[in-house]
């Protein structure tokens, strides 16, 4: 049993920046990211997912380097989902099918989701939390809701935006069966109406919904952490030069389970989260190998980034 889970897809990625520099294929998919991110700050956590039997050429040898157990790691097709996914001059994933696309078919991530009959099989007394990337369909959160009861966590939801994440009101019903949530800037404007850059409208928005804690992320400028009572910024944080953006929202957002959901401060949870975004960009995929030397020097940077973080309600 492990305390801490991250649940979900995993997908690999072949990325294309503006300028056309296309990289070779890498690890991804928000449950994997998000895994990096709590696994930089904690050793007891596991992955559930259902994957393809080509994951052991990468993902299966990245898990045994960080002795992140397997055991709820279910093979169901033969590749991996793989995407192509293209940014555009402002960082964003274009939507064109051409550009943007599976190699696999769309059914492959679909078939290869991670449900609640999933994460049961991993639950036992002792979990303290889970991430998982997911939209608001009704049923797959009943079924979260009686898992919770019965054992007992907490939920971090990263939300699906292209899936019913889009309806409001099916995101109102679910957020209470929650204990933290995360999105975007672009996802948040969509979502309630208001326009990007309005920071002070949005978080005071974020304040009124039924949910303990929002984790709001403006991209390259930081991330709020939103409670009912106040808010704060930190922001985001360069460990050394950036390469490339993908999977920095999950990985952050593992983090800001783990952190959460350990007991850290909203404002020490805020840099946690940061910093595992600051390290997941440094490379193609989720960092290679968290060793104690890079450990050390993420416990040092949260303790000098602590320091910046700003209450702004």
């Amino acid at each position: 049993m492990s305390t801490y889970l991250s649940c979900g897809n995993i997908m690999s990625d072949i990325i294309v920046q503006p300028n056309g520099e296309k990289s070779t294929r890498h690890m991804g998919g928000p449950a994997f990211f998000a895994l990096s991110g709590i696994r930089l700050w904690e050793d007891d956590c596991a992955l559930v997912t259902h994957t393809g039997a080509d994951w052991s050429e990468d993902y299966e040898k990245w898990m045994d380097a960080h002795g992140v157990p397997k055991d709820h790691v279910r093979v169901d097709a033969e590749h991996v989902t793989c995407y192509q996914i293209t940014y555009d001059e402002n960082g964003r994933s274009v939507r064109d099918p051409e550009k943007s696309f599976s190699f696999y078919g769309d059914e492959a991530m679909g078939y290869l989701k991670a449900h609640p009959s999933d994460i049961k099989k991993a639950l036992a007394p002792g979990v303290k939390g889970i991430y998982m990337a997911q939209g608001a369909d009704r049923v797959i959160w009943r079924q979260l809701a009686a898992l919770k009861e019965e054992y007992h966590f907490k939920i971090m939801w990263e939300l699906e935006h292209f899936n019913t994440g889009k309806d409001l009101n099916r995101v109102l019903e679910a957020l209470p069966l929650a204990d933290a949530w995360s999105l975007n800037h672009t996802e948040a404007s969509e979502l309630f109406g208001i326009p990007l850059g309005d920071d002070e409208k949005m978080l005071r928005n974020l304040q009124q919904l039924p949910i303990p804690f929002t984790f709001y992320r403006v991209g390259k400028r930081g991330a709020f952490l939103v409670t009912k009572d106040a808010a704060w910024f930190c922001e985001s944080i360069d460990v050394a030069p950036y390469v490339d953006q993908t999977g920095c929202g999950n990985s952050s957002t593992g983090a800001m389970m783990y952190a959460l959901f350990s007991g850290r401060s909203p404002e020490e949870a805020l840099v946690m989260a940061n910093l595992a975004s600051g390290y997941n960009c440094l490379q193609y995929g989720p960092y290679p190998l968290y060793t104690p030397a890079v450990r050390e020097q993420a416990c040092r940077l949260r303790g000098e980034y602590l320091k910046k973080v700003k209450r702004v309600l």
